[in-house]
């Protein structure tokens, strides 16, 4: 089994659902679970509708709605012109709708939400793509069904953020939706959304399709998880910075986790934490090139696999050098005040004499005074673009001489140091050199 996820750009319009359709009947393995997302920027109307509504800001509440009517109906007779089909999905779109519209009624009439109404109200983008590209399939092929997920996806009410009943919902996966597949090569469903055991609609957070289809595939034993977007994979650097950014045909679940903490715009680690965890293979496809084989993320990849290397910058952080005399204890007084303050370093190296560490914004003062107080350290403080250079092995060490590498170019490297950490190295830069630096650097390591 497969089962394949198709983000909100995958299925932002009628042409990109067309596109999206054709692989799913066309490039994947039968039996094919489809988790879909919103169509692209509906989540945040529905969210801005929320608002709108409780603050009876009826203008603005009306062109929202409008806004997602439009662009829902006009999507079904351009997918389903001449189809017996049209007149059924029209009804159910229209049904849909005419909830939401009542929806937001019943909000205005209180001048109030709750976290609650936000989850409700969110749930529309994925029963209304859903909908839509179920019926799309059903008139180019037979064996396709439509599943409610919330049927079997059970969560918490900690709304908005809600956690899965993983337990629960296994036994609801298997008992419900697995059966599904006995009559059926193709089932569609949504992403994101789910409800609690008494029934009340819930959402999982933003980038919560990715886990549906992660979690779905952990519980019935897919193959593979395929992840639909509008990228080639995930690459070696951002290509707006870098324009001969490569794809990276193999990568470490550890890397991936790597360069998302430094900020790198690719799959959030926990989303498929459970397919890795699994050891389903996910891969990372783009749906307007689906010839490109993609980004293939395992738990663990093969040392003779080929070597690349990513890189990725976090611009305007602050690096700090806490000095000391020896007294080990104080590394344990600086720690202690970051975590009771819940203040999240980036990176932490050090000895018994120094600790450097790098946030993302600056110390509050009060932190600063209260540790240098305790530890006895020398602060010094350095507003840096920090470039993080990881393997997309991450059982590998770091073998790149970072010196040598430096040395070797032409350009001004002055005020640039480094930390090298097992299979990654972080590189600091004066503010404003950095993408300069990474490009130097990219073009350096990857050929």
């Amino acid at each position: 089994m497969i089962v394949a996820k198709l983000g909100g750009t995958s299925i932002a319009d009628a042409n990109s659902m067309r596109l999206a359709g054709d692989i799913i009947l066309k490039k994947t393995i039968r039996p094919t679970l489809v988790v879909l997302s919103a169509c692209a920027g509906i989540t945040d109307k529905l969210q801005q509708l929320v608002k709108f509504s409780a603050e009876r800001d009826y203008e603005c509440a009306y062109k929202i709605i409008n806004i997602i009517e439009t662009h829902h109906f006009e999507m079904v007779p351009k997918l389903l012109r001449g189809s017996s089909l049209e007149s059924q999905a029209l009804d159910t779109i229209k049904s849909l709708l005419n909830n939401l519209r009542k929806l937001a009624e019943g909000v205005s009439l209180l001048g109030e939400y709750t976290l609650q109404t936000i989850d409700s109200m969110s749930s529309f983008g994925e029963l209304l793509s859903s909908r839509i590209f179920y019926y799309y399939l059903l008139s180019q092929y037979d064996n396709v069904e439509f599943f409610d997920i919330r049927e079997v996806l059970k969560t918490d009410e900690n709304y908005t953020n809600a956690n899965v009943l993983e337990d629960r919902s296994k036994h609801y996966v298997l008992q419900l939706l697995k059966p599904v597949f006995d009559t059926n090569d193709i089932v569609v469903t949504q992403g994101f959304i789910a409800s609690s055991e008494s029934g009340k609609f819930t959402t999982i957070g933003r980038g919560g399709s990715d886990y549906s289809a992660s979690l779905l595939g952990g519980y019935l034993n897919a193959s593979e998880i395929q992840i639909w977007t509008d990228a080639d994979g995930i690459m070696t650097a951002d290509p707006k910075i870098v324009e001969n950014a490569k794809t990276i045909d193999l990568i470490t679940y550890s890397a991936i986790k790597e360069l998302s903490y430094f900020g790198a715009k690719i799959l959030h680690p926990s989303s498929i934490k459970p397919a890795i965890l699994g050891k389903i293979p996910v891969k990372v496809l783009n749906t307007f090139n689906s010839s490109h084989n993609g980004t293939l993320i395992f738990k663990d990849i093969p040392n003779d696999a080929d070597r690349y290397f990513s890189l990725v910058i976090k611009e305007k952080c602050w690096y700090y050098k806490f000095e000391f005399n020896g007294d080990s204890s104080f590394i344990f007084v600086i720690l202690s005040n970051l975590i009771k303050n819940d203040i999240k370093p980036l990176f932490i190296i050090g000895n018994v004499n120094q600790l450097h560490i790098i946030f993302d914004r600056i110390l509050p003062e009060e932190n600063e005074e209260i540790i240098s107080k305790k530890s006895g350290a020398t602060i010094t403080r350095l507003n840096r673009d920090i470039i993080l250079i990881t393997n997309n092995n991450s059982n590998r060490r770091f073998d790149i001489n970072i010196d040598t590498l430096i040395k070797s170019r032409t350009f001004d490297f002055d005020g640039i140091y480094y930390f090298v950490h097992y299979s990654s190295a972080i590189i600091l830069t004066p503010i404003s050199k950095g993408q300069d630096v990474l490009i130097s650097l990219h073009n350096e390591l990857i050929q």
